[in-house]
C-alpha cells in the first residue's frame, strides 16, 4: 500500500509470490504481513509487543484462510507449526516468529 500523505488517497497492488518473505528459523516484522515458512512441522514461538490482539493464520494452497495457529496479546505464545507454507500475521505492532 502506498500513501502520499495523512489524508491522501491510497492504492494497493498485488505482489508476486516471489516477493513474500521466506524463512526457516525466524522472521520479524511490524503490522500485518504474509510470510512463507520453509521449515518443518514442530514447535514455534510468537513474540508480540504491539497493542491489541495478534493472530497467526495458516493459509491453504489458494492463499485462503485455513486455520488459526496462534493468537494473543503482547507477550510470548507457543504453538505448533503445521508445516511448510504461507502464513498470515494479523497485527498492529511489532512481532517475531521462531521455529524452536
Amino acid at each position: 500500500m502506498f500513501t502520499t500523505g495523512d489524508r491522501e488517497a491510497w492504492t494497493a497492488t498485488a505482489a508476486p509470490l516471489r516477493d513474500v518473505p521466506r524463512f526457516h528459523d525466524g522472521i520479524s516484522g511490524t503490522g500485518s504481513d504474509v510470510v512463507h515458512y520453509r521449515g518443518e512441522p514442530g514447535p514455534g514461538v510468537l513474540y508480540y509487543t504491539g497493542p491489541s490482539l495478534i493472530r497467526l493464520e495458516a493459509l491453504d494452497d489458494h492463499l485462503a484462510y485455513w486455520v488459526t495457529v496462534a493468537e494473543g496479546r503482547a507477550g510470548q505464545h507457543t504453538f505448533q507449526w503445521p508445516g511448510r507454507g504461507y502464513y498470515q500475521v494479523r497485527s498492529a505492532g511489532a512481532w517475531s516468529l521462531a521455529a524452536t
